[in-house]
């Protein structure tokens, strides 16, 4: 997942509390594992999309990629690719006067192209339904210094009329990273069946109340089969109100999931008569099955979810 800035526990006397974490947005520079977009148009036309990734080795951005349109106007739906993200489409669904706004986002790795309405977006940071941390911003007429690497002067000539938005997201990987309530997860492989043996499972556990998430804990999953492809996924399932979620995939059986009643639980699995426990410590209370899950200071949280790593015979 992201990883960013120190957590902060709040009081210990207190096992049904959530715990809190510092505020950091998905777009700031400190979070690592991902890629800012940013759209921008210029009096109703001059439609530019930015894409800027961090590099892995040493958490620095990579110069920023600008991805043309075809055209700019009301409407017109646009893809793009971009090899850390995969494909993507924006869409301005709003026009006044001489300006385009309300810009639209969709990945195919995010639910299957399910949009996401950035001004939309933006109003539940700021009414505080979304959580700590904002995931998208937006400006207009002039470009902060915080901004110009990713939105160049030059492109638009400090003219006013200026509308931008970014928008932080995780990187697409083989094992997902997340954090600020979104995953970017691949398609499962194109084959029939599963091959046995040895079988693996990336799971993220959501907060309650954050980032979009409601009262329910709720999880992203990837199951690989024994030869290392992935045969079933989930993004940010919801358990149900017992905190019970099953996963289903190209195995004869349902991976089952039990979260606990707090932040500080442990997370119960179940596959085919085998059950294992991930905790706080950096292995499974059930020796083999070497869940991550929960390892880590402030029980692995940050930025919103934990993730972790386990396997079992398939």
């Amino acid at each position: 997942m992201f990883q960013g800035a120190d957590a902060a526990v709040l009081a210990r006397d207190s096992p049904s509390q959530s715990l809190a974490l510092r505020t950091l947005n998905a777009y700031d520079d400190s979070i690592p594992d991902k890629c800012v977009i940013g759209v921008a148009t210029t009096k109703g036309g001059h439609c530019q999309t930015f894409v800027q990734c961090e590099k892995p080795s040493n958490q620095r951005m990579d110069p920023t990629v600008s991805l043309p349109w075809d055209d700019c106007r009301i409407d017109y739906l646009q893809y793009f690719y971009h090899e850390l993200v995969g494909n993507f489409s924006v869409v301005f669904t709003k026009a006044d006067g001489d300006s385009l706004h309300d810009p639209v986002i969709a990945f195919e790795a995010l639910n299957e192209w399910a949009p996401l309405v950035i001004e939309d977006q933006i109003k539940s940071q700021d009414d505080g339904t979304w959580g700590k941390g904002n995931l998208c911003k937006k400006g207009k007429d002039s470009i902060t210094n915080t901004d110009s690497p990713l939105f160049s002067d030059n492109a638009f000539d400090g003219t006013a009329g200026l509308l931008y938005w970014k928008c932080g997201f995780p990187k697409l990987q083989k094992a997902s990273s997340s954090a600020f309530g979104v995953t970017l997860m691949n398609n499962d492989a194109d084959k029939p069946g599963f091959t046995p043996g040895w079988c693996t499972v990336h799971v993220t556990q959501y907060q309650r109340n954050e980032y979009g998430n409601k009262g329910n804990y709720a999880f992203a999953v990837q199951i690989y089969d024994g030869v290392g492809d992935q045969i079933g996924h989930v993004q940010k399932a919801t358990t149900d109100s017992e905190g019970h979620l099953s996963v289903s995939s190209k195995l004869p059986f349902t991976l089952v999931i039990d979260a606990g009643p707090n932040d500080r639980s442990a997370v119960h699995f179940a596959y085919g008569g085998q059950f294992w426990t991930c905790d706080s410590t950096y292995a499974s209370t059930q020796t083999g099955n070497s869940c991550t899950l929960g390892a880590g200071k402030v029980y692995g949280w940050e930025n919103g979810d934990r993730s972790g790593d386990m396997g079992f015979d398939c």
